[in-house]
């Protein structure tokens, strides 16, 4: 995240407190005063004149921290909500909003971020012509003109849901079922579009574990192409940005210790 013009950099691990630090310098810009403080996810929002990190730590509510904060740190707020495995922020209308979703069973959620209320809540179970699937990873994107919650499932799903009424749709056309295993999701735009992508992961994968990384067009409801083999040794985390006015996908591998680019051709 940029602030003032400087790459500010925010983090933490299992056993690890928040930190925010200088990219260009390496000092510690602000960090949690917390004796115990596993920090479980971290997002980011951009508002007008504001930048904020969003963190999630294990079996707390999520921190609100500013990102030109500076020396020790208090939370700038906190919300009553869990984001263990995944969360995605927006904007919904003029008011900026986070999803999350709770490891332990708890709904899908969508929390307004200046009222820190709950908006709405989804469940995480989808339910599927093979059955049950647990919904693992979140998004948020602009399909049709309207604020979507985007969901992957364990079993290879991909879902919209609307925010107005708290409902999945139908699991979009091309997914193919592979044995459950943990996903990662991120929403963006392709040509004007939006567009989802998803990798699978395992935190403790096996030598032979493969992450499939998948591409899904999010206004026509399905996959895009086929999916691809992305690491070796299962991945770590997938992100859509531009590249040379391109939108393009990229990952980053766990044992192959590799960040791979992918040309997001609709």
């Amino acid at each position: 995240m940029v602030v003032d013009g400087r790459i500010v950099v925010g983090g933490g691990a299992d056993g690890l407190r928040f930190a925010l630090w200088d990219l260009e310098t390496g000092a510690v810009r602000v960090f949690a005063e917390y004796d115990d403080f596993d920090v479980d996810a971290v997002g980011t929002l951009e508002l007008p004149g504001r930048s904020l990190f969003l963190v999630s730590p294990d079996a707390e509510a999520v921190a609100l921290w500013d990102a030109d904060g500076s020396g020790t740190g208090e939370r700038t707020a906190e919300l009553n909500a869990r984001c263990d495995r995944t969360a995605a922020t927006g904007v919904l209308g003029q008011r900026p909003v986070l999803v999350s979703a709770d490891e332990d069973g708890g709904p899908i959620q969508v929390w307004d971020l200046n009222d820190r209320a709950r908006l709405v809540g989804f469940d995480w179970a989808l339910e599927t012509e093979e059955g049950e699937e647990t919904l693992l990873a979140v998004g948020l994107a602009n399909v049709g003109g309207r604020s979507r919650v985007v969901a992957a499932g364990g079993c290879g799903s991909v879902v919209l849901g609307d925010i107005e009424s708290g409902e999945w749709g139908e699991p979009f056309a091309g997914s193919e079922p592979y044995d459950e295993t943990d996903v990662l999701v991120d929403t963006g735009t392709a040509n004007g579009a939006p567009i989802a992508v998803t990798c699978t992961y395992d935190p403790y994968p096996d030598a032979d574990f493969t992450s499939v990384l998948r591409a899904w067009d999010l206004e026509a409801g399905h996959a895009v192409g086929g999916p691809v083999a992305a690491h070796e040794g299962g991945a770590l985390g997938v992100q859509l940005t531009e590249l040379d006015g391109r939108t393009v996908a990229v990952t980053v591998g766990c044992e192959d210790a590799s960040v791979r680019v992918w040309a997001l051709d609709r």
